[in-house]
């Protein structure tokens, strides 16, 4: 079989800290990362530059530390090799040279990646925007900043041998799994929180950094232990929740910890009910939720009710209540509507539009979901996962993956249309199933290439 080898680039610009990626169209009909063959006497760097100037006409500083090679298929009897670096434009002038590339774009990441035809240029691309997210030294925007509980969930699960009941150490809060879906899909996202200076703590912090999530207010407490949540999955992957946080590092979050500037320059503000369980965080939390109010940064608020973390169900109803009124977002379940209201979901409706929240979703189950906005409602029905194997995280991944959507061509959520907004619910219902089909919440969020094959092969 015979071997060939090609060079080429990621090209790239940072413009009013968003990274912008060249995409070219070519004219076979589809969209390409720049590659291209090495001719005789070349070596890979000089390929790759000829490659871009024959392509774009475009001169570019090569950063060649990002070496990513991928195998391609494209005829019977012929293995391509293909090694790409990053490029960033010393010209700005962009002329499509080649009679095989018709246009070029400049396109965010997110809309870069869905404009690829092939799944390898859509794999280098991933790597390469992890990549800049990691290295490069710009102050961008954060899509969603969430403030709460990062812990670590043991969930049981049956030995086959002896049928004893074993617990698997897996990362999860309510807050970083939305942080964490959002941020395997492409968006970009920090965390402010509390854990213990100890494996657990370490261990938490090392896997959000992983996935590129900001833990620069990720705090490391040495007088405090990291939250445990113990979790019973039942045959069917339902859940319940057995703590140890008496206290844990995530109730201890100051006020005067939380980094105001974090939340100034993020798109949307997420938190949850469990950090308003104590008297420390909940003070935090408040604070939070002012400084995001002052600037214009939208507040999404998911209740995430665990009954065994609060004194009784009216104490729960009332701090929950108090909040509503700074909330643009609410994601909430049919079981928590009616803790919140004492009516079905549908009834609940007027209730949370009195305080003035624009997005209203409502979660259930293997129905689907329930999406207010403007006037107006609709179910949105669910997709059905291969298997059930534990429902733990699949709420907190369909926030992350309506929030991706909502801020991957952020504009003014009044100016969305129900249309849009509901396109971006069916998302999050496919990212969910994904979900239920593996085991742990943080371990089992999907990438967006599969998300996006859960969708058209319905």
């Amino acid at each position: 079989m015979k071997k060939e080898y090609s060079y080429g680039a990621i090209i790239y610009k940072i413009k009013n800290n968003k990274i912008n990626f060249l995409i070219e169209h070519m004219a076979m009909g589809h969209h390409s990362l720049c590659k291209g063959h090495i001719e005789k006497g070349e070596n890979e760097v000089q390929c790759a530059k000829r490659e871009i100037k024959e392509e774009t006409n475009l001169d570019v500083k090569l950063n060649t530390n990002f070496r990513y090679t991928i195998t391609y298929s494209p005829k019977k009897d012929t293995i391509k090799d293909v090694t790409f670096f990053l490029a960033v434009p010393t010209t700005s002038k962009i002329i499509a040279q080649k009679e095989e590339v018709t246009s070029t774009s400049w396109l965010e990441y997110r809309n870069a990646y869905l404009k690829l035809t092939h799944d390898s240029d859509k794999e280098v691309l991933e790597n390469a925007y992890k990549y800049i997210l990691k290295h490069e030294k710009f102050n961008h925007c954060k899509d969603v900043t969430s403030i709460g509980e990062l812990l670590i969930d043991f969930t049981s699960y049956k030995t086959l041998k002896n049928n004893e009941t074993l617990f698997l150490r897996n990362p999860g809060g309510a807050p970083a799994n939305v942080i964490y879906c959002l941020s395997k899909l492409g968006g970009n996202a920090a965390f402010i929180g509390k854990v213990g200076n100890d494996m657990h703590g370490l261990y938490l912090k090392e896997v959000l950094e992983k996935n590129f999530i900001d833990t620069s207010n990720l705090i490391l407490d040495n007088n405090y232990f990291t939250t445990l949540a113990f979790v019973n999955v039942d045959k069917s992957g339902e859940r319940n929740f057995s703590f140890a946080r008496k206290p844990g590092a995530d109730t201890m979050l100051k006020k005067s910890e939380v980094n105001k500037n974090l939340i100034k320059n993020s798109k949307i503000l997420h938190f949850g009910s469990l950090s308003l369980t104590s008297s420390t965080s909940k003070e935090a939390t408040l604070y939070a939720l002012d400084i995001a109010k002052n600037n214009d940064v939208l507040v999404s608020f998911d209740p995430n009710y665990r009954a065994n973390l609060w004194k009784n169900e009216n104490e729960a109803r009332e701090t929950i209540n108090s909040v509503l009124d700074k909330v643009d977002i609410l994601k909430i379940s049919d079981e928590e509507c009616r803790l919140l209201t004492d009516k079905n979901y549908l009834e609940s409706i007027s209730y949370f539009t009195k305080y003035n929240i624009k997005v209203i979703l409502i979660t259930l189950g293997n129905k689907g979901a329930y999406l207010y906005f403007k006037n107006k409602g609709e179910l949105i029905s669910s997709f059905k996962p291969d298997r059930i194997k534990d429902t733990n995280g699949a709420g907190d991944s369909f926030l992350g993956a309506f929030l991706y959507q909502l801020t991957s061509n952020f504009k003014d959520i009044e100016n969305y249309t129900f249309d849009e907004l509901k396109s971006f619910v069916k998302f999050a219902n496919a990212t969910s199933s994904l979900v239920v089909e593996n085991t742990g919440a943080i371990s089992s969020m999907p990438e967006l290439k599969k998300v996006i094959k859960r969708l058209t092969n319905k």
